[in-house]
């Protein structure tokens, strides 16, 4: 693991984190199977977001990140997949900061995480965490661009059930440890009334739903909304138009959206 500062023109910005994994492939199975995902002979497009956690908290733990990690809220996630990631090859993780940026409801953070293989990138993410502060409008830098469901789409909809342990399953393969995820005792420490599911999870797991074509997605942008208690039974939601797969995590009546998406292949 190595942390390095490129410059200094503002906080929070310009470090960068290299690491270098190599897919375990029976850790491969277990995150399959919990996310609903079928294996081939490539890795599950939102699989290096897991390998690249050591990385990412590496780095939002030096003193490249100024804000504290709890109380982060982490708002979206767009992963690009440029080429497959065949099984167990090895590859090489770089995570670095863009600049903050004062947003309505607080201060944005984009962690980028870019993947590469033999030099060669191959997989790119951008996780955007809000930190809550308020500013004045004349203060403001940008303003969130939200995705938009499409308006008289045709929605096929399936009933999933989160159980209260997929929290601590999903922990023990990402190394994403933070107690709001792991059992309802420990969320109430942070104001929680339950676990709470880890974003990437949800977001995998609807990747996994859409089968034999998950795997050919080339850009999946995510939204995330509002948190999935443990344990829930979630209602998972999509519509196809233009060659772009649009969906939504909700509850039964969709008056509370979880996660709002769009993928592309």
């Amino acid at each position: 693991m190595l942390v390095t500062k490129k410059n200094e023109y503002k906080q929070s910005v310009n470090w960068t984190c290299f690491d270098q994994r190599r897919t375990d492939l029976n850790h491969l199975k277990r995150y399959a199977s919990l996310c609903g995902f079928e294996l081939n002979n490539q890795v599950p497009v939102t699989y290096p977001h897991v390998l690249a956690f050591r990385a990412q908290l590496s780095l939002l733990t030096s003193n490249a990140f100024v804000l504290p990690v709890i109380g982060l809220i982490h708002t979206r996630n767009r992963i690009t997949q440029l080429k497959p990631i065949p099984l167990q090859c090895k590859i090489d993780i770089r995570c670095f900061l863009n600049s903050p940026i004062k947003m309505p409801k607080g201060i944005q953070n984009e962690l980028i995480t870019e993947v590469s293989i033999d030099g060669e990138t191959v997989w790119h993410s951008s996780s955007f965490f809000l930190y809550r502060k308020n500013f004045a409008e004349d203060e403001l830098e940008g303003k969130p661009e939200p995705i938009v469901l499409p308006e008289r789409a045709k929605w096929r909809s399936t009933d999933w059930l989160a159980n209260a342990s997929v929290g601590r399953n999903y922990a023990k393969l990402s190394g994403d440890y933070n107690p709001i995820h792991l059992s309802a005792w420990s969320a109430k420490f942070f104001g929680f009334k339950q676990a709470i599911a880890h974003g990437m999870w949800t977001k995998a797991k609807c990747i996994g739903s859409f089968r034999a074509i998950a795997q050919e997605f080339k850009t999946i942008d995510v939204q995330f909304k509002k948190p999935l208690f443990l344990p829930g039974v979630p209602n998972f939601q999509t519509s196809t138009l233009n060659h772009s797969h649009y969906f939504f995590l909700a509850t039964k009546n969709s008056d509370i959206q979880y996660l709002v998406g769009k993928a592309d292949l």
